[in-house]
């Protein structure tokens, strides 16, 4: 079987499920994964190798010593790969010295970071060490159109765009028995984000709009449960305390993505929300995996127009879009699904639908199966031809 080595500098963080589900259900190939820094956050059957500690400098990155490209070179050549998949443009960066070496096709998954904030950081320097990644690099995997755009408008050659969106495990989140005609005047309302506690995932103007509809619409039955923690925590427990709704928030904390519990929380819902905003003009989300993770279990969602998140929610549809930073808009929209048990089961079901159809991991893992032998392909038929 071919052997695929994964790349990712630090592997991984705990909000980087989908780095890991892409790995795990990959079937037709061999997977390995290389990393400077094992993390050691989940349990997957993949073969990590932990190569070594890299050294920090100033300015833009990080540099690998020289004992340490020498045996990472060493650790290419015994193993026969076939082909190289790095996670983020950014990691490639760290890693070109000695990729650059290695005469594989190569493909790098983008996540919104490395491709719509860093390139603008330091005055655009990034961007000019970008170019040597084009060059080296076969395809970029962009999460939708969007995010295409936004490669193209950093130097990206468009012909080496792919749009792929790497899915979720629907079966993990599947709810085939939910109830959706609650009573709102005699049972309270749950209210759902599920998401680490960051500006982008735009957690205050979800609070700010349960004011909107305590204080506006004179309701007040709900619950609004936040899974997640993150360097927003204190900002938002101070911001609910001061709008006098520590009655109706729970801030849950963070939960593991594995477990039990996480998915309860889905199943507890009524409502999930997760309205990202766009940070500094440039900084956005690509497709939210939280987001697919409540679609799959029949939740009615409402988020922004924002990045990838159109490709996946057609407003009315199959969920809610409303406009970023507007709280009244969002509040609106909140009391609609609250006041309309029939709206909230129509968009639930046919989120449903499209996650399970479109979105499920194992159907995108097809997909991305199918590029890395386009890959593979073409790198032969390019070494024949200079042959």
């Amino acid at each position: 079987m071919k052997k695929v080595l994964h790349l990712e500098r630090k592997f991984c963080s705990k909000t980087e499920t989908f780095i890991v589900n892409q790995i795990s259900y990959v079937k037709n190939y061999d997977i390995e994964v290389l990393t400077l820094k094992n993390l050691k956050n989940f349990d997957i059957k993949a073969n990590v190798q932990n190569i070594a500690e890299y050294d920090k400098i100033s300015g833009l990155g990080k540099f690998i010593t020289l004992k340490t490209k020498k045996r990472i070179l060493n650790y290419f050549y015994n193993k026969k790969f076939e082909l190289i998949h790095c996670h983020y443009i950014t990691d490639a960066l760290v890693f070109s010295s000695i990729t650059k070496k290695i005469d594989l096709p190569k493909i790098i998954s983008c996540y919104g970071y490395d491709v719509n904030e860093l390139p603008y950081s330091f005055f655009g320097i990034p961007k000019i060490f970008y170019k040597k990644i084009y060059e080296e690099y076969d395809y970029f995997l962009a999460m939708s159109e969007v995010m295409k755009e936004q490669l193209i408008k950093i130097g990206c050659p468009e012909n080496k765009i792919i749009i792929y969106y790497h899915g979720i495990d629907t079966e993990r989140f599947l709810n085939n028995s939910r109830i959706y005609n609650k009573d709102k005047s005699n049972i309270s309302i749950s209210l759902l984000t599920v998401a680490s506690l960051e500006k982008i995932k735009g957690h205050y103007y979800i609070i700010k709009a349960l004011e909107i509809i305590r204080n506006k619409y004179n309701f007040s039955n709900f619950k609004y449960y936040i899974v997640g923690d993150g360097p927003e925590l204190s900002k938002l427990k101070k911001l609910t305390k001061e709008l006098n709704l520590t009655e109706n928030i729970n801030f849950v904390g963070y939960i593991k993505h594995f477990s039990k519990e996480l998915v309860n929380f889905y199943e507890k819902a009524d409502i999930f929300i997760h309205p990202s905003i766009t940070l500094k003009n440039t900084v956005q989300e690509g497709i939210p995996g939280t987001i697919v993770e409540a679609m799959s279990n029949g939740l009615p969602v409402i988020s922004t127009i924002h990045g990838g998140i159109p490709t996946i929610i057609k407003n009315q549809e199959d969920g809610i879009l409303v406009k970023e930073r507007d709280a009244e808009e969002l509040a609106e929209k909140i009391m609609e699904l609250i006041s309309n048990a029939e709206l909230r089961e129509r968009l639930g079901k046919n989120a449903q639908k499209k996650a399970v159809n479109e979105l499920d991991i194992k159907i995108k893992t097809k997909e991305l199966e199918k590029i890395y032998d386009k890959a593979i392909k073409n790198y032969k038929l390019k070494s024949n031809y200079e042959l």
